[in-house]
């Protein structure tokens, strides 16, 4: 059922050849071959392999911030950005950046958190994922900021230290699995030479970006798949950072080495 038509929008078939070109010689014609055609499209009959997509950063989790009680307080639909920072011996830095312009709690237009009483030195703030609580501690510091041209904002750093450290080390040597192209978005491995041990022995230290994942804590093990099987393995993690914000959504990076 092979047939021919000019370019355009084509009807479904089986097969069809189309050539390109004009008909005075100037230039060589190009004949095109395609497969099965739908309305309105020219999928090619061959194409060419290509690599794992890594996923989305953008994801529908989210890290939760509420003041503690009573009574709670959720500060999520006000949240810009949230950095929590954690190594092995413990939180180095929490940092969230909240708009500050709107209604506060009594009602009134203006700079709700600056001028308000919610959040203010000494104030308990506890974070949290999906029902997992990450940490919790005391606000050290707070910074507004006024900027031309765009809404207040205000950034508040918090004292705080990991929850559930205990249950944490307690974890399975494969107790997370991540697989690039599925929750593993980045991955970059470097292997480390020693004269005086056999290759088998050099260790290998690696950073990564998940999508975000609010038990790969320092302190965990995680499977690390899908990158070759000299790269893949159970690592241990030594740092994370969990971030949250408008465009890539919530993402957890880590250290790790496997022996």
């Amino acid at each position: 059922d092979q047939q021919e038509k000019p370019f355009g929008r084509f009807s479904r078939c089986d097969c069809f050849s189309l050539t390109l070109g004009p008909s005075d010689g100037a230039f060589n014609a190009c004949e095109l071959k395609v497969a099965r055609v739908s309305p309105g499209r020219l999928p090619f009959s061959e194409k060419s392999p290509v690599m794992p997509t890594p996923p989305s950063p953008l994801t529908d989790s989210r890290m939760n911030v509420a003041v503690q009680g009573p009574p709670v307080v959720s500060l999520d639909a006000d949240v810009i950005s949230i950095r929590f920072c954690e190594n092995l011996a413990g939180c180095e830095l929490l940092e969230i950046l909240v708009k500050n312009w709107g209604l506060d709690q009594s009602g009134r237009l203006g700079f709700k958190y600056s001028d308000g009483n919610l959040l203010r030195i000494g104030v308990g703030i506890s974070l949290g994922c999906g029902g997992v609580s990450m940490a919790g501690g005391l606000i050290s510091a707070l910074a507004p900021h006024f900027p031309s041209g765009s809404a207040a904002t205000l950034t508040f750093t918090v004292d705080a230290r990991p929850t559930s450290r205990n249950s944490r080390r307690m974890a399975t040597p494969a107790a997370l699995e991540l697989s690039y192209g599925s929750g593993l978005i980045e991955f970059h491995p470097i292997l480390r030479g020693g004269l005086k041990r056999p290759p088998a022995r050099n260790p290998i230290v690696a950073t990564g970006t998940a999508e975000g994942l609010p038990t790969l804590r320092a302190g965990t093990s995680v499977k690390i798949g899908g990158v070759g099987t000299a790269w893949s393995g159970v690592y241990s993690v030594t740092e994370t950072t969990h971030t949250f914000d408008e465009q890539y959504g919530y993402r957890t990076s880590f250290a790790c080495s496997k022996a």
